[in-house]
């Protein structure tokens, strides 16, 4: 039976403490000729802003408004990079992309007529 190829593996890691205790996993994934790219350092739970902001917004936290308004400023900008990578995903409709190249089209005709209707008032 073929080998399989090595995989390329992303570990990652709230601090590299957490290294030693999966010590003998990543010892095992390297005799297997794995990579293994090791990221620490940060949290790897990126949905935690919004688990605390649904959390806050609960009637139980009602008496907290600066525990929600912390959890807004939170996810706002999580949400924002969110949503912009996901439209920038999404390839735009093609009646969209011919209305757009028709709509510079027309810009590029607008500009150059009026270039030429103020440069023909002013020879007058």
């Amino acid at each position: 039976m073929a080998r399989p190829e090595p995989l390329r593996i992303l570990l990652s890691m709230r601090n590299f403490w957490y290294v030693r205790v999966f010590e003998s996993v990543v010892r095992s994934i390297a005799a297997r000729g794995h990579q293994i790219h090791l990221l620490t350092g940060h949290d790897p739970d990126p949905t935690g802003a919004w688990t605390d902001y649904v959390r806050f917004v609960q009637p139980a936290y009602a008496e907290a408004p600066i525990l929600r308004d912390r959890a807004h400023a939170v996810l706002r900008p999580l949400l924002k990079r969110t949503l912009r990578a996901a439209e920038r995903a999404v390839p735009p409709a093609p009646e969209l992309a011919a209305a757009d190249k028709q709509r510079q089209a027309w810009k590029a005709t607008v500009a150059k007529d009026s270039r030429r209707l103020i440069h023909s008032s002013s020879e007058s």
